[in-house]
């Protein structure tokens, strides 16, 4: 895994990262597993990331990854859109 750019966002208080994330002989990973890699690598908190993409090229053996590093996790609630709650939905269809 290494950083392919960084850029300092001090107006949301996060860094906007692009990773190269290497998956040989192997599908392209889960963001679940990516964002924990991801973690352990920046040496951060798992809940102060957010992955915005992963683009792996047709037969490549690599991503790239676009992830937003928070200072806090007050700044990602105010700037992260809220996820929609999709059993809340269902439930008042029925």
């Amino acid at each position: 895994m290494k950083i392919l750019s960084q850029e300092e966002s001090k107006l949301l208080e996060r860094k906007n990262l692009v990773l190269e994330v290497d998956h040989t002989l192997k599908s392209t990973p889960k963001k679940d597993l990516i964002k924990d890699e991801i973690a352990k690598f920046l040496k951060v908190e798992e809940k102060l990331l957010v992955i915005k993409h992963v683009y792996t090229g047709f037969g490549k053996s690599s991503s790239k990854v676009e992830v937003y590093v928070y200072d806090n996790e007050k700044a990602l609630k105010e700037v992260e859109p809220k996820k929609k709650d999709k059993t809340a939905k269902t439930e008042e269809k029925k």
